[in-house]
């Protein structure tokens, strides 16, 4: 298994763990886990990966604060799934 799948893979268990728990319901573990695929994207100079992976972190952060809603978490998360399954379609 290559750098790249094993960062994706971790991925998308995360999402699935995500997916499954709810939005609402997601524990703080799940950002800290997001900041070390964060650093995978950047290490390997995934710079798409890395910001839509940004967005969805504030827009959760957002979400559990109060500040942000339920929608525009749940478009990251989406943007974030999409942006898993294109990469892991053209490796």
């Amino acid at each position: 298994m290559t750098s790249i799948e094993k960062l994706f893979y971790e991925l998308e268990l995360l999402l699935s763990d995500i997916a499954f728990a709810g939005l609402k319901n997601s524990q703080p573990i799940v950002l800290d886990k997001l900041e070390t695929i964060q650093q995978g994207f950047k290490e390997l100079q995934m710079t798409e990966g890395y910001r839509i992976a940004d967005e969805f972190k504030r827009a959760l952060k957002l979400y559990h604060t109060g500040d942000g809603n339920a929608e525009d978490s749940a478009n990251k998360l989406c943007s974030l799934e999409f942006y898993v399954k294109s990469v892991l379609g053209n490796l």
